[in-house]
């Protein structure tokens, strides 16, 4: 007769809980970077089960409420940030705020330049992505430098504000996207595609298997 599997334990539910909710967070990473086309809602709603389930467990003693609190805490800041950003994504204000400040343009914020939005060479760059492959970007700055010349320029000539692109910041995104969409993807590089498309930049990110 087979042995039944003894139920985990709530110290064992809290570190499956724990690492699920980093999984999840490198998910929606990935999701937002361009790695994958759909959100991880089946990894969220999991997670949003155990959270009910064991914030009404009244057998649980101080040090593992008091953990099981932080975890609550570090998910609700996650899932606040992930409804503003795909807000952002619905409302077409994704790929500026990536890159600069999260704050969107204001109603009052003046029109591009009329000869901005005539200019052919962003319907060019709608037509023919730039692209830049990268393995390991902490060795490959120059093709960093060159991902990050790329959207600066695209900015410019779709009449975005590149006052706050930061390349500092850009690389140490880079460095953890190409990251979490190697380890999502299970391959050796990622490709990064700019475009402009009806005006506005966009950036996606998507494994390449060596």
């Amino acid at each position: 007769m087979p042995q039944l599997q003894a139920p985990p334990t709530l110290n064992e539910e809290l570190d499956r809980l724990e690492d699920d909710l980093r999984r999840l967070k490198i998910e929606f990473d990935v999701f937002f970077a361009g790695g994958s086309k759909r959100p991880p809602i089946e990894t969220r709603n999991r997670i949003e089960t155990v959270i009910r389930r064991l914030g009404d467990d009244r057998s649980l003693r101080y040090e593992q409420r008091y953990r099981f609190s932080g975890l609550s805490h570090r998910y609700n800041t996650f899932r606040d940030l992930w409804r503003r950003l795909m807000q952002q994504r619905e409302e077409g204000r994704w790929q500026t705020g990536y890159f600069k400040s999260s704050e969107p343009t204001t109603p009052e914020a003046p029109p591009a330049p009329p000869k901005v939005a005539s200019e052919t060479p962003v319907k060019a760059a709608a037509a023919d992505p730039l692209s830049v492959t990268l393995s390991d970007p902490s060795k490959e700055r120059e093709k960093v430098r060159q991902l990050f010349d790329m959207i600066l320029d695209s900015k410019k000539k779709a009449g975005e504000d590149t006052s706050k692109v930061s390349f500092t910041q850009f690389t140490r995104l880079i460095a953890s996207r190409t990251e979490q969409v190697k380890q999502a993807g299970h391959c050796n590089e990622v490709t990064y595609n700019v475009t402009v498309e009806n005006g506005s930049v966009k950036f996606t990110a998507k494994g390449k298997r060596g």
